[in-house]
């Protein structure tokens, strides 16, 4: 820990575990361990790492996870694969539980689809790394999205398209099923809405769904269990 020598290091400061741990395991080969593992080797304390790859050492790239022969493990996602030859298609990832499950038994049937994934509601932003690793498994760079059509579920995707747009994947909402849901589905009120984010408005229009803007000007919105497994098979295309 070079970077530390002009620094005045308290004596209850992490880096001293750190560093005493460094020092004891110097000449051996160090066997790649999950981070909390390895965290439970420097600190006893399974969390302890977690907080200090936060700090400014690790963000300016000074040492990093491999310095500890250890690996961040993404929080895995539910996902269920698609019938055979659905591979070419885009993988889906879907807001809510009950349309998780829909869905995933309308793509059993049809092969939309290469994978519908859950994404666990609002919580959606930190369930990309385990969405970035089963995109990659299939070898595609793109995934679309359902939720509501309504203003914070379209904040929702606009908050995760960075992180993912970092791992080489870009996120589309999916327009077939959006479009389904203004056809068949009643409005209703929200608790949020007016304008949206830049990122989030531009989902829209890349999805042709900008006709969803006066809606939420309104606080409406139309929950994504319109499109019930029924409506689906009748008129997904």
């Amino acid at each position: 820990l070079a970077f530390l020598a002009e620094q005045v290091i308290r004596q209850d400061s992490p880096w001293v575990k750190v560093d005493a741990w460094l020092k004891k395991c110097r000449g051996k080969k160090l066997a790649l361990k999950p981070i909390r593992e390895r965290s439970l080797d420097i600190f006893g304390d399974e969390k302890a790492l977690d907080r200090v790859v936060g700090l400014t050492p690790f963000k300016l790239g000074q040492i990093n996870l491999a310095t500890l022969g250890c690996f961040y493990v993404p929080e895995p996602i539910p996902w269920k694969p698609g019938p055979p030859g659905s591979r070419r298609f885009s993988g889906l990832c879907v807001e809510n539980a009950t349309s998780f499950d829909t869905l995933c038994r309308f793509n059993s049937e049809t092969g939309c689809w290469a994978f519908v994934a859950y994404g666990r509601g609002n919580q959606f932003v930190s369930m990309t790394d385990g969405l970035i690793s089963v995109v990659k498994e299939y070898g595609h760079d793109q995934v679309q999205y359902f939720g509501d059509a309504d203003h914070e579920g379209i904040e929702i995707v606009a908050r995760a398209e960075k992180k993912l747009n970092e791992a080489g994947i870009s996120i589309r909402l999916d327009h077939r099923l959006y479009h389904l849901l203004l056809s068949v589905g009643r409005e209703q009120s929200s608790k949020t809405g007016g304008d949206l984010s830049p990122v989030a408005a531009r989902l829209l229009a890349d999805a042709d769904l900008i006709v969803l803007l006066d809606m939420f000007s309104r606080h409406q919105r139309i929950a994504q269990e319109w499109a019930c497994l029924d409506v689906l098979r009748a008129k997904m295309p």
